[in-house]
């Protein structure tokens, strides 16, 4: 007989009669149907606790048989029946990633793939899986002339590359129960660089500079060269476009080709792509994410990461206007330790780089003081720091950018076009939408996806809907030497139940290919009492974002959709910056109250635009935009 399952959460409903007093609502027994669902404990009855999560998953069945079968395999367990739909994952979650993973053929990037669930994961049978899928590992190694499967010169070579990732995380080989791979020095691990091409690079960069970026920059370089200098911290003010980035790579490439170390970082992962070997600040100076007014750095005195901060002749952190005050704090502090004196960052030569138009540190549920008072404007130190002003726009094209608004019918359409196939999606990844806020960044990226061409898988676990060809974006740090970062955008190239494999969206021609495993995630600020984690891929689509992730980035076209006015300073400043002229911008705002008014007889629409004059100290906090 039929067995029609109807599941109800809820504690059985209680119907309220008119007599006030509660009754039961009776149940429908003569049709067999589940009036309550119990909960079942994970640890003590697996079968039962998967049974659970597919009647809450599985639409339609009709049987134990049929709730068991999956793309049209009957499978002889609940808990397998389970994994196949990604609904539960336990330990044997590596072992399938590996090998989904292995089927590829991609040694290099299978090992890359091990490295992360190690560091991201920590699995405790990781020696197990590196033994399992040993010859895969090393395929590209023992293929070499005069080696073996066998021999100890790939299984080094293997282990070097693997603990090459985990070092960025802090992690080594022996963590794992893995043998350390032998002469691994530390230069493997500071980004060599060819000096003579880094030299090259340099002064041909230095030549092309403006008179202004000239003198910023003998400026900096004789307080790298003369210890005796009173003045070696800067800061570089001046907005999208006016070169601070083509200074940064002029002294980046000018210092490694002398074989001087020379260290980037931001404070995005976008903003560190854009910097070659640039990392996160948390990542470089290893501070815990969210910082606090007790953080400090995790890093050991003795870690490679402090030999080579020690020999920096010059740190530049770009985007550090985003940077918490707390952040300037625990870098002075980390810096004055490992060079054991009190100079300001230990007297290190170092560059912050910003424009205090864009966006403010994120302060959760902080009232606008508290923002500003976050800022590193704030901090004691600020008045060490010698203020540059880079005025000169090298990047519009467009100057004026008066005419703002273009009527639209929709922002998505407008950008994106009518319809999407795979084969185009590459000409769009400088593109994106913008808003203020993740549930319009959420709604507009399903729109996009519906109109790309393929069929589209659903991950369950977590609700992740893509295709192939669909652009996302990475939520974490995988591997920032190669430029994996949090806000990295990537293409889809093939979907696996346990693995995504995508190609990253650079300039260049030769995109890098990397696995994306399932990791652990958990949220950095939360009021709930515990840490929620999931496991999940650390992915979501990004054919629009947040006005906030896009800072830092350079696009060709960006559509701009304002539903509501912005809610923090510089966010319209920052989504307007992001293009070279007007004409790369489409922009639609929702008419209302919030919006301001059309003018009578007008086509003129007006937005707010929120400005703190605190951190400008000039004009007014709330400006009305006229979009006409």
């Amino acid at each position: 007989m039929t067995i029609c399952i109807r599941i109800f959460l809820s504690i059985l409903f209680l119907k309220k009669e008119k007599t006030t007093t509660w009754k039961k609502r009776l149940q429908d027994r003569a049709n067999n149907t589940i009036g309550r669902m119990y909960s079942v404990n994970m640890n003590s009855d697996v079968e039962r606790f998967c049974l659970r999560l597919l009647l809450l998953h599985v639409k339609g069945a009709t049987s134990f048989e049929n709730i068991r079968t999956v793309g049209g395999v009957q499978f002889p367990t609940f808990k397998e029946a389970a994994q196949k739909l990604g609904l539960f994952q336990d330990e044997e979650l590596w072992d399938l990633t590996l090998h989904e993973a292995s089927s590829e053929m991609m040694p290099q990037l299978l090992r890359e793939l091990f490295a992360h669930i190690c560091a991201l994961a920590s699995p405790p049978n990781a020696k197990n899986h590196f033994e399992k899928y040993y010859q895969q590992l090393i395929e590209d190694f023992s293929r070499h002339p005069g080696h073996t499967p066998d021999c100890q010169t790939c299984l080094n070579n293997a282990l070097l590359d693997i603990q090459d990732i985990l070092i960025v995380n802090g992690k080594k080989c022996q963590d794992f129960g893995l043998t350390n791979p032998t002469n691994y020095s530390t230069a493997k691990t500071t980004d060599p660089y060819d000096a003579v091409s880094e030299s090259q690079i340099g002064v041909r960069m230095q030549a092309a500079l403006n008179a202004l970026q000239r003198e910023t920059f003998e400026d900096i370089h004789s307080a790298t060269q003369n210890e005796t200098l009173p003045q070696r911290c800067y800061f570089l003010d001046g907005p999208g476009g006016s070169g601070k980035t083509y200074l940064y790579q002029t002294l980046l490439h000018l210092f490694r080709g002398n074989k001087e170390v020379a260290l980037a970082v931001a404070s995005t992962g976008i903003g560190a792509n854009l910097l070659e070997g640039g990392r996160t600040y948390h990542s470089q100076f290893k501070l815990p994410v969210p910082l606090l007014d007790t953080s400090t750095s995790s890093m050991r005195q003795s870690s490679n990461d402090a030999t080579i901060l020690r020999k920096a002749k010059i740190i530049i952190w770009d985007e550090s206007t985003m940077a918490p005050s707390d952040a300037l704090r625990c870098v002075d502090k980390l810096l004055q330790e490992l060079m054991k004196n009190n100079k300001p960052f230990g007297g290190k030569t170092i560059i912050l780089g910003g424009d205090f138009r864009q966006t403010l540190p994120v302060v959760a549920h902080g009232s606008r003081s508290a923002i500003v008072e976050s800022s590193i404007k704030f901090n004691t130190l600020w008045d060490k720091f010698k203020i540059i002003k880079l005025q000169t726009n090298v990047r519009s094209v467009d100057p004026e950018f008066s005419s703002w608004l273009i009527k639209l019918d929709s922002i998505v359409k407008e950008i994106y076009g009518h319809h999407l196939h795979p084969d185009d999606i590459s000409t769009f990844e400088k593109t994106a939408i913008l808003c203020p806020k993740n549930c319009d960044v959420d709604n507009i990226n399903e729109e996009v996806l519906s109109l790309l061409e393929g069929e589209s898988y659903t991950y369950l676990i977590h609700k992740l809907k893509l295709k192939i060809g669909c652009i996302i974006m990475l939520l974490r740090n995988l591997n920032t030497k190669r430029g994996l970062c949090n806000g990295t955008r990537l293409i889809v190239k093939a979907m696996r139940q346990n693995v995504i494999i995508a190609q990253v969206l650079t300039p260049t021609s030769e995109r890098k290919t990397v696995f994306i495993p399932r990791i652990d995630l958990a949220p950095s600020n939360t009021d709930l009492p515990f840490v929620l984690r999931r496991r999940q891929f650390p992915i979501k689509l990004a054919f629009a974002m947040t006005i906030n992730k896009s800072q830092g980035q350079t696009l060709d076209r960006v559509g701009i959709y304002l539903p509501e006015p912005v809610f923090s300073h510089g966010q319209l400043y920052v989504a307007f910056s992001r293009v070279k002229s007007s004409a790369d911008v489409k922009i639609k705002v929702i008419d209302g109250r919030e919006q301001g008014y059309l003018l009578p007889g007008t086509n003129a629409c007006f937005t707010k635009n929120v400005v703190f004059k605190e951190i400008l100290l000039s004009g007014q906090a709330f400006h009305l935009v006229n979009l006409y």
